[in-house]
C-alpha cells in the first residue's frame, strides 16, 4: 500500500520535472532555428533585385518552394496521410486510445519546423503543443502516469517554454485541452511548466516583456464601451480567418494525391511571391507585431497586412505547408487593432493604440484557440501591464461570445467536428463512440442448427436455461435466432423451413454509444454482435453487460475529471 502511495506521488512529479526539461531544449532549439532561418534569409543578397528606388529578393520564391519539396519527402519518411497537431492533442487528451502515431506526430513538427525556417505564414506553437503531447505519450510508455496528466504536462511546458509564460502554459493546458481541473493533474502540470520556464531561463534567458508597451493613462469607463463596440468585429476577424482555413483544407482535402502536390507548390509559390513585395506577412511574425505595435506603418499598408497575413497563412495551411494558426491569430489581432486604432484617431480618439492592438491580439487569438482566459492572462504575462490585460478581458468575453455562436468553440474543436468528433459532448460520451461494441462482456449462448426441428431446438433451449437460440449451419455461417414461441410454432419441422423474423442486431464495428441508441426500445433475452457483412456471429450479449461499460465509462470518467 505504502509503495504504491509512493509511487503515485513520485511517478507523475519525475515525469513532468523531465518533461519540462525535454519540452525546454526541444522548444527553444525550434525557436531557434526559426529565428536563425529568419536572419538568414534576410540577409541573403544573392538572389536580390532592384525596380526603381526599391529592392526586393527572391529568396522567399525558393526557400518556400524548397520547403514544399522538404515537405512531400517528410510525408514518405513518416508515412504521414495527415498532419498531427492541437485538435490531435485534445483529442488523445479525450480517450483512452494506445495507438497515439507519435512517428506521424514527430513527422509533422518537423515540417512545421521546415515551413516556418523556410519563411511561411504559420505558426510556431501549435506544433509545438502537439510537440509537447507526443513527447507526454512517449514517457507515458514507461510509466503507468494517465494520458491526459502527461499530455497536459507535455502541453504546458511548451507553451512555457516557447512563451516564456509558465502560468499561462498551466491555464492553456486546462482550459484548451484538457478541458477540466482536477488535483492529481494540476501539481504535475504545474512541474512541468514551471521547470520549462526556469530551464530556459538559465540556459537561454528571457526578456522580460516580450511586448514592450507603455502605460496607457485612459479609465476603464471609456475601454469598456470601446471594447463593447470593438468586439464584435475582432470575432469577426477570428471568424474569417478559421473559416477560410478551413475553405482551403477541405478544398486540398477534395484532391486526389497529384491534385494535393500540385496545390502545395502552388500555395508556396504564392506565398513567396506575395513575400517579395510584404516580407512582414513571412515566417511566425514576431518582429513584423514589434514593428506593429510601434505604429511604424500607414494604415493603408496596415490594411494590406492584415488581409494579406489572413490569406496567406489560410493558404499555407490549407494547401499542406503545416504550421499552427495561434501566431497568425496574434498577428491579425495586432494588424486589424491597429486598423481600428487609427480610424479611432481620425475621430478624435487618441491615446489608444496600443491597448486597443493588445486586445485585438488576445480576443482573435482566444476565438482561434479556444481559451480566453489563458489569452487574458497571456496579455499580463507578456505586457507585464495589469491594465492592459483588464482592457483585453472585456473584448475577449464579448469576441468569444459571439465566434461561438457563429463558429464554435475553437479552430480546433471545428477541424474534429469535420471528422465526426463532438469534443463538446464531453469525455463520456467520446469514449462511448470511440469503444467498440465488442468490449462488452460476452454470455453463453445455444447454438442450434438448421436440420434441427424446432421441438429439438426448444429442448436445447429448456435444458441451457436460456429462451432464444442462434442459427449456425455447417459451414459455421450465420443463419438466424430463434426464441421459444418460433421454436414452438415450428414442432417437427427443421429450423430451415421456419418462417425467418426480423431481430434486433449490432456489427462488430459499432459503438458503444450506436448500440446504447439503437437499444433505446429493445426487448428481448440477449443481442448478438455480429460481422461487418453479418455472416458471422462474434458474441452474444446483454442488455446488462451493455449497460455494464456504459457504467465503467462513467467512472473512469468521473475518476479523470475529479479525482
Amino acid at each position: 500500500m505504502i509503495r504504491k502511495i509512493v509511487f503515485d506521488f513520485f511517478a507523475p512529479v519525475i515525469s513532468a520535472f523531465l518533461l519540462g526539461i525535454l519540452l525546454a531544449l526541444l522548444a527553444n532549439g525550434f525557436v531557434s532555428t526559426v529565428s536563425a532561418s529568419a536572419d538568414l534569409r534576410a540577409s541573403l543578397d544573392i538572389l536580390q533585385f532592384s525596380v526603381g528606388t526599391h529592392t526586393y529578393s527572391l529568396v522567399s520564391v525558393v526557400s518556400l518552394t524548397l520547403a514544399a519539396f522538404f515537405i512531400c519527402c517528410i510525408k514518405n519518411i513518416f508515412e504521414i496521410k495527415a498532419w498531427r497537431g492541437p485538435a490531435d492533442t485534445i483529442f488523445s487528451a479525450h480517450t483512452n486510445q494506445k495507438d497515439h502515431q507519435i512517428k506521424q506526430g514527430v513527422g509533422s513538427t518537423l515540417a512545421a519546423l521546415v515551413v516556418a525556417s523556410a519563411g511561411g505564414s504559420v505558426g510556431q506553437y501549435g506544433p509545438l503543443v502537439h510537440l509537447g503531447s507526443t513527447i507526454g505519450l512517449w514517457i507515458q510508455k514507461f510509466t503507468r502516469v494517465e494520458n491526459d496528466v502527461l499530455i497536459g504536462c507535455g502541453v504546458a511546458a511548451a507553451i512555457s517554454a516557447g512563451f516564456g509564460a509558465p502560468i499561462a502554459g498551466v491555464l492553456f493546458a486546462h482550459e484548451a485541452i484538457l478541458r477540466h481541473f482536477s488535483l492529481r493533474a494540476v501539481a504535475p502540470i504545474f512541474i512541468a511548466s514551471f521547470t520549462a520556464s526556469a530551464f530556459s531561463n538559465v540556459f537561454w534567458g528571457t526578456s522580460e516583456n516580450i511586448f514592450n508597451v507603455t502605460s496607457a493613462d485612459v479609465s476603464l469607463s471609456s475601454l469598456i464601451i470601446i471594447f463593447l463596440l470593438l468586439g464584435p468585429i475582432f470575432s469577426l476577424m477570428a471568424f474569417s480567418f478559421m473559416r477560410l482555413t478551413r475553405f482551403f483544407s477541405q478544398f486540398a482535402e477534395s484532391k486526389s494525391q497529384r491534385g494535393k502536390t500540385i496545390f502545395l507548390f502552388s500555395g508556396a509559390l504564392i506565398c513567396g511571391f506575395i513575400g517579395i513585395f510584404y516580407p512582414e506577412i513571412l515566417g511566425i511574425g514576431t518582429a513584423s507585431m514589434g514593428l506593429l505595435l510601434s505604429n511604424t506603418f500607414s494604415t493603408d499598408h496596415l490594411l494590406m497586412l492584415f488581409l494579406l497575413k489572413l490569406v496567406m497563412t489560410s493558404l499555407c495551411i490549407g494547401c499542406g505547408l503545416f504550421g499552427g494558426v495561434f501566431s497568425p491569430a496574434l498577428f491579425i489581432g495586432i494588424a486589424g487593432g491597429s486598423i481600428a486604432a487609427s480610424l479611432m484617431g481620425l475621430i478624435g480618439l487618441e491615446g489608444y493604440a496600443q491597448i486597443v492592438m493588445i486586445a485585438g491580439m488576445a480576443a482573435v487569438s482566444s476565438c482561434v484557440i479556444g481559451a480566453p482566459i489563458t489569452s487574458i492572462l497571456l496579455v499580463l504575462e507578456l505586457t507585464g501591464s495589469y491594465q492592459f490585460a483588464i482592457s483585453a478581458m472585456v473584448a475577449v468575453v464579448i469576441a468569444n461570445l459571439i465566434t461561438h455562436k457563429l463558429y464554435g468553440l475553437s479552430y480546433f474543436d471545428r477541424v474534429l467536428l469535420d471528422r465526426g468528433i463532438d469534443i463538446k459532448s464531453g469525455r463520456e460520451a467520446i469514449s462511448q463512440a470511440q469503444q467498440s461494441v465488442m468490449s462488452c462482456e460476452g454470455v453463453a449462448y445455444t447454438q442450434v442448427s438448421l436440420e434441427m426441428t424446432g421441438l429439438e431446438a426448444l429442448e436445447l433451449m429448456r435444458k441451457n436455461k436460456t429462451t432464444e437460440s442462434y442459427i449456425i449451419d455447417s459451414t459455421d455461417i450465420f443463419r438466424g435466432k430463434v426464441d421459444i414461441f418460433e421454436a414452438i410454432e415450428a414442432g417437427n419441422s427443421p429450423l430451415s423451413s421456419a418462417p425467418k423474423k426480423q431481430f434486433t442486431f449490432l456489427k462488430e464495428d459499432e459503438s458503444i454509444q450506436t448500440a446504447m441508441q439503437r437499444l433505446a426500445s429493445f426487448v428481448g433475452e440477449s443481442i448478438p454482435i455480429l460481422s461487418s457483412d453479418k455472416s458471422q456471429l462474434r458474441k452474444v450479449i446483454t442488455e446488462g453487460s451493455l449497460f455494464d461499460q456504459v457504467i465503467a465509462i462513467q467512472k473512469q470518467t468521473k475518476d479523470i475529471e475529479r479525482s
